[in-house]
């Protein structure tokens, strides 16, 4: 997050990117979700922020997951509520293990689209 903060200062993007550590549910509570949201949760996913995000205020999830089954579970309750899965990669961070790191990007759908 410092380190975050930091790059953003030295690239006059401080008034545009906030970094937040903190818990999910600390961060629901102060209701200021933003227009992009970077979750990367435990092995037990983040239900309580897929249930929370809606498309009208979240418009892009980047969801970082190292367990596939949770994120399958979070991307469903998200399409559920109005969001697309536009791209999924698979990053093999840890070779000769059956570890691997998903990053998938949703976005909100164009009411017009469904």
């Amino acid at each position: 997050v410092e380190y975050g903060r930091r790059r953003a200062g030295e690239l006059g993007l401080s008034e545009r990117v906030t970094f937040k550590r903190q818990s999910v549910e600390a961060f629901l509570r102060e209701g200021t979700l933003r227009e992009t949201v970077l979750l990367d949760p435990p092995r037990s996913g983040s239900r309580p922020t897929a249930e929370s995000c809606r498309p009208e205020e979240v418009r892009r999830i980047v969801y970082v997951s190292c367990n596939v089954a949770t994120l399958a579970r979070d991307v469903k309750i998200l399409a559920d509520s109005g969001y697309e899965l536009e791209h999924v990669s698979v990053i093999d961070m840890f070779p000769h293990t059956q570890h691997i790191e998903t990053v998938a990007v949703l976005s909100a759908c164009d009411s017009e689209r469904g």
